[in-house]
């Protein structure tokens, strides 16, 4: 059965990418037997705010993101969730709604703006519903990214909500994680406008702990540059080969891993490094005479 879908390509992973994904994993907390580490390296550094007064500090891997277990899937959330400070936040107590939240802040965007995204939004409006019904407008000035890139993503966030309530004549996804596969045909088919590949990747592994690696442009150019992933390899292809070489139960840490080595290589911090020039045999090479000027007399 294809660990990424019924069009999954045939995939040949190279070493570059195996050693990366290795590295990755070793630094997720993860060995060939499974999780040696409670909790992935990072987390400290979220914030530990409270989801209600009589909520307990979040962790990760919360009670609003942990699914049924099963053979195939793994405690999603690895990601520490966004807990605002206001028990009455847009994203109280529903983790999978938070996170199709996220997920359309972080698209090409990057895990660290989607975190200053949610704090903005959970600030500047009641609740969720509200948001629903904020015009384009409206959600663009909560954003913080470039002002360029605000409207559009205003409009992929508030037509995601629309088509949820639409939906289910609620503002819930918490069923999904009990509907496994048919979470995830339920994300992919969400619209029109159709979420893009890597929300509704990003949402399946994070929220509903299904296999998969979710990769957008920004993500595929850095693997690109840092020859990871083929010139010619589009993300799908790129999702796929990484994928292949994870583990099972370790799609969650995976992907929370790559999302902060993606934050972390700049543009110039992941191009290739350039060819050393040829080095000279110290030997002077012999200079070619310049031929002499030649002088134009002016007649006079």
């Amino acid at each position: 059965m294809p660990r990424h879908g019924p069009t999954t390509p045939r995939v040949t992973p190279s070493q570059a990418q195996q050693r990366f994904v290795a590295r990755l994993l070793r630094s997720a907390g993860w060995s060939a037997g499974g999780p040696v580490q409670p909790t992935p390296a990072g987390d400290a550094a979220q914030p530990q705010l409270r989801d209600g007064p009589a909520a307990a500090a979040p962790t990760n891997g919360d009670a609003t993101n942990r699914p049924p277990s099963g053979a195939r899937r793994e405690r999603p959330g690895s990601i520490p969730p966004f807990v605002p400070r206001d028990p009455a936040s847009p994203f109280h107590g529903d983790g999978v709604l938070r996170e199709l939240v996220r997920s359309v802040l972080a698209y090409n965007a990057g895990e660290r703006r989607a975190q200053e995204d949610l704090h903005a939004i959970a600030s500047g409006v009641v609740d969720v519903n509200e948001l629903r019904v904020c015009t384009r407008e409206e959600i663009a000035e909560l954003l913080t990214g470039p002002e360029p890139e605000r409207p559009a993503r205003a409009e992929l966030l508030r037509a995601a909500l629309g088509e949820v309530f639409k939906r289910e004549q609620r503002l819930a996804l918490d069923h999904l994680p009990e509907m496994e596969e048919a979470g995830r045909a339920f994300l992919q088919t969400l619209g029109p406008p159709a979420l893009p590949a890597y929300v509704s990747d990003r949402l399946s592994v994070l929220a509903l702990g299904l296999p998969g690696v979710a990769i957008d442009d920004r993500i595929a150019a850095r693997l690109r540059q840092a020859r990871l992933a083929r010139q010619a390899a589009g993300n799908a292809q790129i999702a796929a080969e990484l994928l292949a070489l994870v583990p099972d139960g370790a799609w969650a840490a995976l992907q929370q891993e790559l999302e902060r080595w993606a934050d972390s290589q700049t543009p110039r911090d992941a191009e290739p490094p350039s060819r050393p020039k040829p080095r000279s045999s110290g030997r002077a090479q012999p200079r070619t005479p310049k031929p002499p000027r030649s002088r134009r007399r002016g007649t006079r």
